[in-house]
C-alpha cells in the first residue's frame, strides 16, 4: 500500500471517527503520511485540527490521563517548516489559555 492509499483510508478512518482520541491519532498519521508524501502544504491546517481534537481529548480524560503529550507535539512541530511552528505554537497557546486554563503554558512559550 502507497502513502496516498494510507492517507485516503486515514481520511475515511477519520470522518467515521466519534471519539477524541481516535479522531486525534488518526490526524496525527495523516500529518505524517502527508510529510512523507507530497501532501506537504496540508500539514499545517492538519495541524490545527489535531490540537482542536488534542485539546478535547485533554478535557475529557480521566484524572492522571489529561495532560499534555509533548513530545508528541514536538514531532508534530518538527514536520512543519520553521514560520509555521511558530503560527501553530501560537495557536497551541491560544486555545490551551481559552480551553485548558488549569494548564501552564510555559512549554508552549
Amino acid at each position: 500500500m502507497n502513502y496516498d492509499e494510507l492517507f485516503e483510508r486515514e481520511e475515511e478512518r477519520l470522518k467515521k471517527s466519534k471519539n477524541p482520541s481516535e479522531s486525534a491519532n488518526i490526524l496525527f498519521n495523516i500529518i505524517a503520511l502527508s510529510f512523507k508524501s507530497d501532501k506537504k502544504n496540508d500539514i499545517y491546517k492538519d495541524a490545527k485540527r489535531f490540537i482542536d481534537c488534542y485539546v478535547e481529548l485533554i478535557k475529557s480524560a480521566n484524572y492522571g490521563y489529561d495532560s499534555f503529550n509533548f513530545n508528541k507535539l514536538e514531532k508534530l512541530l518538527n514536520m512543519l517548516p520553521p514560520e509555521e511552528q511558530v503560527a501553530i505554537l501560537q495557536y497551541a497557546l491560544s486555545i490551551t489559555a481559552r480551553e485548558l486554563p488549569e494548564h501552564s503554558v510555559d512549554w508552549f512559550i
